[in-house]
């Protein structure tokens, strides 16, 4: 279930395995700490390091595997959309 007090969709512009850039009209703050949620994956722990505008950078905790990351890349016609979950 989503909670909205807590809970911030965004959209992914680009990603390596360390690290995305994202976009999200929810306020995020540097050093805020995120479970990603997106097409199937669960539990993939992130920080914010960044924030300018409504863009941010998210630093993943742990390297992700190439499979992985083929679903946080956006595709030429559709937009990753992920679910970003604040843990403390």
């Amino acid at each position: 279930m989503v909670n909205p007090s807590i809970d911030i969709s965004a959209v992914v512009l680009d990603a390596d395995p360390r690290a995305a850039t994202i976009e999200c009209n929810g306020r995020l703050t540097v050093g805020m700490n995120y479970l990603v949620e997106a097409h199937g994956l669960k539990f993939l722990a992130g920080k914010i390091m960044w924030v300018r505008g409504g863009r941010a950078g998210l630093f993943f905790r742990h390297s992700i595997h190439p499979d992985t990351l083929d679903r946080l890349r956006p595709s030429p016609t559709q937009s990753a959309v992920i679910l970003l979950r604040r843990v403390p």
